[in-house]
């Protein structure tokens, strides 16, 4: 299964923007499981692709997804058979991370670190679902791909 724990990230509302601090989250070059939005042909892959290398694009156990209008969200979850695919990147550098974390955070993720095979890797998760669509087989570029614009 997938572990995850929340990480001390304090959000402070700046002159109408979030501002994120990230106690030593910078250590080498983080990795990232990005499944949504963010994910490469998405519509905010753009905005951060130049700080971010592709490692692999994956299926992993321990979350569910659910569908917001224009992107998912993820909640942990302990059932086995619930999975969704992840594009694991590489984070160039700082700003590209400061600059992602602030973007998600902005939109109500939490940042999460667990393990995929022996590595650590952030997630951005929901604590909790809401009363939205179920995202079944937790790929969101194939739910994207049967869906209108």
């Amino acid at each position: 299964g997938v572990q995850t724990c929340a990480l001390p990230i304090s959000l402070r509302l700046l002159s109408g923007k979030y501002s994120m601090e990230i106690p030593n989250l910078m250590t080498g070059s983080p990795l990232y499981a990005l499944y949504g939005s963010l994910r490469d042909g998405m519509g905010n892959h753009p905005r951060f692709a130049a700080g971010m290398e592709h490692l692999e694009t994956i299926r992993i156990t321990g979350f569910r997804m659910f569908a917001l209008r224009y992107y998912p969200y993820v909640v942990v979850s302990d059932d086995p058979s619930d999975s969704i695919v992840v594009e694991i990147v590489r984070l160039k550098d700082a700003e590209t991370e400061r600059s992602m974390v602030e973007f998600e955070a902005s939109v109500g993720y939490e940042l999460h670190r667990f393990s995929v095979n022996g590595r650590d890797v952030f997630i951005f998760i929901f604590k909790t679902a809401g009363a939205h669509p179920r995202v079944t087989g937790g790929d969101w570029v194939e739910f994207k791909r049967g869906k209108p614009a």
